[in-house]
């Protein structure tokens, strides 16, 4: 099973862009935007990439990403000011993607999952708005995923707001 992201156009990362593929493995970081097996498969000594193509580095806060990362993001919401700043998982994506690398290892579903977390003001996550999903365990695990991070809150005319972080991504199973 790979996840890939999908965005405005199709294939980018995580809403916000943090990758393209994901396949089945338990992963860690080795650069800034992949994630990569910690077992190499039988037969090979390389571990393998299986988050790539990102377009933000998955350990970075939101404090520690570049200019041009934020404006990456807050390219994903409506006339959003510089000055104001979308919620981000505070532990960066990594804190996303790791889980949901380990939970797709049980589920075979394809298809596109689009996910929205309502973070409070404090940067406690609310609820979960689920768009689409390909299956109905898939949608509770990576719902809980998303209401077990921890955000920092979103910025809005100088003060903390409640506004919505997106997920979505697009399943598809590797022959």
């Amino acid at each position: 099973m790979t996840i890939e992201h999908t965005s405005a156009t199709v294939a980018a990362a995580l809403v916000l862009a943090a990758m393209s593929f994901v396949q089945p493995a338990t992963a860690i970081s080795t650069d800034e935007n992949s994630l990569y097996e910690q077992t190499p498969a039988t037969g090979t000594s390389i571990p393998r990439k299986v988050v790539v193509g990102g377009q933000l580095p998955m350990r970075k806060t939101w404090q520690e990403l570049s200019d041009s990362h934020r404006k990456f993001m807050r390219g994903h919401y409506n006339n959003m000011p510089n000055e104001d700043e979308p919620p981000y998982p505070k532990a960066g994506l990594i804190s996303i993607y790791q889980p949901i690398l380990k939970i797709q290892n049980r589920f075979t579903g394809k298809g596109k999952v689009e996910m929205y977390v309502t973070v409070e003001s404090s940067g406690k996550p609310r609820s979960v708005s689920v768009y689409q999903s390909p299956d109905p365990d898939l949608t509770r695990e990576i719902a809980s995923v998303l209401m077990l991070t921890e955000y920092k809150p979103a910025i809005c005319n100088g003060q903390p707001c409640t506004m919505e972080f997106p997920l979505v991504l697009t399943l598809t199973i590797d022959p």
